[in-house]
C-alpha cells in the first residue's frame, strides 16, 4: 500500500529530493519490521499457550483469589 501511494506521489510531483526517498525507504523498512515483529509475537503467544496451557483455568497459588 505504501509503495502504491509513493508511486502515485512520484507521478504527481517531480520536485522530490533525495531526502524524500530516504524517508520513504526508512518508512518501508519500519513497516516491514513491525509486521514481522507482530507475526513472530502472534506465533510465540500461540506456542506458549499450547505449552503452558490456560493459566486462568489453574487454581490460585496458596488458595488466594
Amino acid at each position: 500500500m505504501t509503495c502504491f501511494a509513493w508511486h502515485n506521489a512520484n507521478q504527481n510531483n517531480i520536485t522530490l529530493g533525495r531526502s524524500d526517498f530516504v524517508v520513504a525507504g526508512v518508512m518501508g523498512v519500519m513497516i516491514i519490521l513491525t509486521g514481522v515483529l507482530y507475526l513472530v509475537d502472534f506465533f510465540w503467544v500461540i506456542y506458549r499457550k499450547a505449552v503452558i496451557g490456560d493459566e486462568d483455568a489453574l487454581p490460585p497459588v496458596g488458595g488466594y483469589y
